[in-house]
């Protein structure tokens, strides 16, 4: 059975902001067929709350992942489009996140959180901490010292947000404190069988196209409930074949799913019951965690992290040239190219030109005219920049800087890592 599509994508009006809904948006032709629609398709007296929002700007996008620090580099040259759709339940929330160009992701999630990515749909080279990145991967994105993702462009993922303090029932709390200790503490991806990962997919677009077509389910406690079940089992069943059997009591009949949690004392009961239950399963995914091998990029990765960190330490003196980078971090200039090409497939001269491109564009919104932007960042050729600029972006840095000054988007970059 062909997984079902996402619900359509509501497209902003002209206006303020270039990441919102609006009442008089209209479907915007250059997206994939059933991710498109009118908006007169939409409830007139409430949003659904399973609505795809198209933004056309980068920052403001990563700024909907709220909680993820997110600071996104575009690569691949283009006029950037993209998409979020968010679920909330409760301790779980799904986010669909669309793209179609490569970007270059940093960011940390809020402490306290199990956040994994499903792809959906993956077309390009793609990388997460030094891991090749396939769509039958589970995105470990949680964790210590946040990450650093290489997406590829045309670029679908649901992302799975729990948060295991603010789930209603205490087996699934336990459960997913079982199933975050064996992920481990720091972002991967963690390889599962195909079959797994298809039925993975298919629960969760299925759940949100579901709700989607019915904005009233969500303000029952009786559907957040089974929001958090779904989800929860269904994850717990893709990293282990039969772990979402055994978080019912061995012969209780299907309908103890729906009845009221158990006491503390028996919930504990139960809790121990599933742990020892589960070791099957927690071999079998051993099996699949990350190991180094023709996947692992860990050395060059490294390298093109420690470029970041000098980066970042200086975002106000950004390096102007490889140069610059080679006498500022100590590497052959021999090095800095296997690295970049084997780990972002390009070479570093471009790389360190779209993060220049990428923080001028930022800084259009604060800066007092487009000259100030580029000479900051070292651009002195202005009719290059401006030729550079709009092959990446797809517009003139001109256009950014007029869009900004209107939205008073001064501080739309405040969110991002620096």
């Amino acid at each position: 059975m062909p997984a079902p599509h996402l619900p359509p994508v509501q497209t902003a009006p002209p206006g303020p902001s270039a990441c919102s809904p609006g009442p008089q948006a209209t479907a915007a032709p250059s997206q994939p067929a059933g991710l498109v629609h009118s908006a007169a398709t939409a409830a007139p007296h409430a949003a659904p709350p399973v609505q795809p929002i198209a933004c056309q700007d980068l920052d403001e996008q990563a700024a909907r992942l709220d909680g993820w620090n997110l600071r996104y580099c575009q690569l691949s040259p283009g006029r950037f489009e993209g998409s979020v759709a968010t679920l909330e339940a409760g301790g779980v929330r799904l986010v669909a996140e669309r793209l179609n160009r490569t970007l270059l992701q940093r960011g940390a999630v809020a402490p306290g959180r199990l956040v994994v990515g499903v792809p959906v749909h993956y077309d390009g080279h793609a990388v997460l901490c030094g891991q090749r990145s396939h769509r039958d991967g589970l995105h470990l994105f949680s964790g210590a010292d946040g990450f650093d993702f290489l997406s590829p462009a045309e670029h679908l993922v649901i992302n799975i947000e729990l948060h295991g303090a603010a789930l209603q029932r205490p087996a699934l709390r336990a459960t997913v404190e079982r199933l975050a200790a064996r992920l481990g503490p720091r972002p991967a991806v963690h390889d599962l069988p195909p079959q797994a990962m298809t039925a993975l997919r298919e629960r969760l677009l299925m759940l949100m196209a579901a709700l989607h077509h019915d904005s009233a389910l969500l303000t029952r406690g009786t559907a957040r409930d089974a929001v958090e079940r779904t989800v929860v089992h269904a994850l717990a069943e893709a990293m282990g074949e039969g772990m979402a059997e055994a978080l019912q009591p061995a012969g209780a009949p299907e309908t103890a799913a729906c009845r009221p949690a158990a006491a503390p004392r028996q919930a504990q009961a139960q809790a121990e019951a599933e742990v020892h239950a589960q070791a099957p399963a927690q071999a079998r995914l051993a099996e699949t965690a990350p190991r180094p091998g023709a996947g692992d990029m860990h050395r060059p990765w490294r390298l093109v992290r420690a470029v970041q960190a000098r980066i970042d330490a200086h975002a106000e003196d950004c390096p102007l040239s490889v140069a610059e980078l080679v006498a500022d971090i100590g590497v052959s200039r021999r090095s800095l190219q296997y690295a970049f090409e084997s780990a972002l497939g390009l070479n570093p001269v471009a790389y360190l030109r779209a993060e220049r491109l990428n923080r001028a564009r930022a800084a259009l919104g604060r800066a007092g005219s487009v000259t100030e932007a580029a000479t900051r960042f070292g651009f002195w050729h202005f009719g290059r920049f401006a030729n550079d600029y709009r092959a990446l972006f797809g517009e003139r840095p001109s256009e950014t800087f007029r869009r900004r000054q209107a939205q008073g988007a001064g501080t739309a970059g405040d969110h991002r890592l620096n």
